[in-house]
């Protein structure tokens, strides 16, 4: 895993983390951004864009407090993706319908096609990218850090979201999307140890 961004520049801003919502499925609003997936308002487990919401090992679908390599359920299987898959995605099992998890590539074509616009709200401190689509619709992914060992860390400063997807043959690692501001933009595709608790923003065709 690449090093974990420590710091944050001081950006303030007063936009709205207001999203315009184009779709629901299953309880559940989405925005099409003109891409090949419509992407979740909010991640799992969050009633708002700004909240964080919850955090999950990878391929976990019962939620634990306790994130370390002891108790993750796939560290060690040999799974290439497990995007839809009931038995490990996440969104399939808990919001249920044709919510899933992401995978590498949509967060690649999120990178690729969107823009990003940094953003701190001065109120709560709370940090994190406005995705605006090709179609000028946007979403909120907000800054939300990591869960290790029950801890929370880098919450306001740096954003770790799951995928679906691992390196071809890696039983250890799942690929993410890390997010930040320090004294450059970080918006890029990562890999980290399954353990770590991360939170998860769903899509659906």
């Amino acid at each position: 895993m690449k090093k974990i961004l420590l710091t944050l520049a001081l950006i303030v801003s007063t936009t709205s983390y207001a999203q315009n919502s184009t779709g629901m499925s299953n309880g559940h609003e989405w925005v099409d951004l003109g891409l090949s997936v419509k992407w979740a308002t909010c991640n799992i487990g969050a009633d708002s864009p700004e909240k964080n919401g919850l955090y999950f090992a990878w391929g976990e679908i019962v939620k634990t407090y306790d994130h370390n390599k002891n108790n993750c359920k796939t560290l060690g299987l040999h799974i290439d993706d497990i995007s839809g898959m009931s038995a490990y995605d996440t969104a399939k099992k808990i919001w249920g319908g044709s919510w899933r998890m992401p995978t590498m590539a949509e967060f690649q074509e999120l990178l690729n096609e969107c823009k990003w616009i940094w953003i701190l709200d001065s109120n709560s401190s709370m940090g994190g990218y406005k995705v605006v689509g090709p179609n000028g619709n946007h979403i909120f992914l907000p800054a939300s850090g990591y869960e290790l060992d029950a801890e929370k860390e880098k919450r306001g400063t740096a954003g770790f979201y799951w995928s679906g997807t691992t390196e071809y043959g890696n039983t250890g690692d799942a690929y993410i999307l890390q997010i930040a501001f320090v004294d450059d933009e970080t918006k890029s595709i990562d890999f980290i140890p399954r353990y770590y608790g991360l939170t998860i923003r769903p899509v659906i065709k």
